[in-house]
Order: C-alpha cells, then sequence, then structure tokens
C-alpha cells in the first residue's frame, strides 16, 4: 500500500514541509518595479485636435535602464519648411548648390526614420506608463500619423495610465502637478501653453526638455510603492492594476459616459411613449 510522505530538497523552494517565506507586498512591488521592463512615453502637440494639429515631440524613458529618447517632429517639420522656402526663392540654377542648401528630400526621409523609430519603440517595450495617455496621447498620434488600429490597440492593451488608475478608483481626476505636490515628487517646469509657443518659436531644444520632464515624473510617481491621491488623501496601490484591466474598466466607464451625454441630449418628447 502507498502512502503519502514528505518530499524533501535540499532546495527550499521545493521542499514540501519547508515553511514558505511570505514577503511583503512592499518588497513585491519595490522588486517589480526595479526589474520592469516599463517605457514611459509623453507627447507634446500644437493643439487639442489631432485633424488640425501636430505632434511636436515624444520623448521616452526606458524605467529599468533610465535611457531618455526624443523624436523631435516639430525641428524636423522647420527643416523642411525653410528647405522648401529657400528652394522656392533661390534665383540659382546650380543643381549642386541648391541639393546642398534646399535637402527637402532629405527631411522627408529624416521625418520618416522619426516616425520609424517611435513606432518600433512603442512596438517593442513589454508595457507602457503615460499620464493621460488612453484618452489623449495614443488617439492623437493614431490620427495624427494615420497608424493601424490594430498597432494602436496593442500599444493601448500594455498601458499603465496613472490618470485612468485615479479615475476608476475615486472618480475624479487631477493635474500631473497636483499628482507631484501630493507625492513629493518634483514638479513639471512649464505648461502644455507654453509647450505650443516653444515650438511655434523654434525653441526646440527647451521643448525636448519639458518632455523629457514629464517622463522623468512617471518614472518618480510609478517606482512609489503607493500613490497619494489628491483628492480624497487616499492612497492608490500601483501594484494591484494590470494594464489591461485599466483599458477596460476605462472603456467601459468611457461607454457609461457617452450614453448618459446621449441620454441627456435627448428631447423629452421623444423619450415619452408614444
Amino acid at each position: 500500500m502507498l502512502t503519502a510522505r514528505a518530499i524533501h530538497s535540499p532546495y527550499p523552494r521545493f521542499n514540501s514541509t519547508a515553511p514558505k517565506q511570505k514577503k511583503s507586498p512592499c518588497t513585491r512591488a519595490t522588486a517589480r518595479r526595479a526589474t520592469t521592463a516599463m517605457l514611459a512615453f509623453d507627447i507634446e502637440t500644437t493643439g487639442l485636435d489631432p485633424r488640425r494639429c501636430g505632434v511636436t515631440v515624444v520623448c521616452t524613458e526606458d524605467f529599468h535602464t533610465g535611457e531618455q529618447r526624443a523624436y523631435e517632429f516639430a525641428r524636423v517639420r522647420w527643416k523642411r519648411a525653410r528647405a522648401v522656402e529657400l528652394r522656392d526663392a533661390c534665383a540659382i540654377d546650380s543643381d549642386e548648390w541648391l541639393g546642398h542648401h534646399c535637402d527637402v528630400e532629405g527631411a522627408d526621409d529624416e521625418h520618416t526614420a522619426t516616425l520609424d523609430a517611435l513606432l518600433a519603440a512603442l512596438d517593442a517595450a513589454p508595457s507602457l506608463c503615460a499620464f493621460n495617455g488612453i484618452r489623449f496621447d495614443i488617439p492623437f498620434l493614431q490620427t495624427a500619423f494615420a497608424i493601424c488600429p490594430l498597432r494602436v490597440a496593442l500599444w493601448v492593451l500594455k498601458t499603465t495610465d496613472i490618470l485612468e488608475m485615479s479615475r476608476l478608483v475615486h472618480g475624479s481626476t487631477f493635474k500631473l502637478d497636483l499628482l507631484c505636490e501630493y507625492n513629493g515628487t518634483p514638479m513639471k517646469s512649464g505648461s502644455g501653453l507654453a509647450a505650443i509657443q516653444m515650438a511655434a518659436d523654434g525653441r526646440f531644444d527647451a521643448l525636448r526638455e519639458y518632455c523629457a520632464d514629464d517622463v522623468r515624473i512617471l518614472n518618480n510617481l510609478y517606482r512609489k510603492q503607493y500613490m497619494r491621491h489628491p483628492r480624497s488623501d487616499a492612497q492608490i496601490d500601483l501594484s494591484r492594476w494590470a494594464p489591461h484591466e485599466v483599458f477596460f474598466a476605462a472603456a467601459q466607464a468611457a461607454g457609461r459616459a457617452e450614453r448618459n451625454r446621449a441620454e441627456d441630449a435627448m428631447p423629452l418628447d421623444s423619450a415619452a411613449p408614444a
């Protein structure tokens, strides 16, 4: 007759009689953040309507390596505009001179290369982190650059959106500066309106640094075990939410809000029974 017996192994992990060592939630979350290959991203634009406005710069930061990258579309567009103006206004017939000083095709190639590099980085990242990325950044990129919806859907499914997490947990939203103030992290160096003016004035270095500050802020916030909510002074456990859970809950909330707006806009006569 076979009887059950304890299996002893020199490795505590496989020893059925060895007591299990429990890790605190803080320890698990800290270890997860130390090894998570997450890419934070933020975009700056010339306005809110992606059909009329454009992307000026996109900055990313790898949470694991700390590497930052900037994809400067406004600078490339400025180069192309200057090249077109110079080509149209130039009266010199020397093809060699025009090719050196009016490199319109080179500017187009640089724009394509910049966009391809950005899309490849977002595709390759195991997970993404953003602030209002699900409702603004990602849809803006999709419309501005005519990106395949399936490709965009994969980005959304792996995005941890700190603003959406707060909306779902406490039912309210807030600005990033207020969140930084409550959690003791460095605040933003400017505003979105200032970023629009930077692009208009051609101050591309300042624009890049402003966008890079936003992804540094996201990095600092995500590394915290608990994020304090500015409105309720409650704490949000960032380790509890998976990106796809945030996405589906946000989609349901957006659907409910859309139905409520449609019902509010419905005339009272149409709502009455015939």
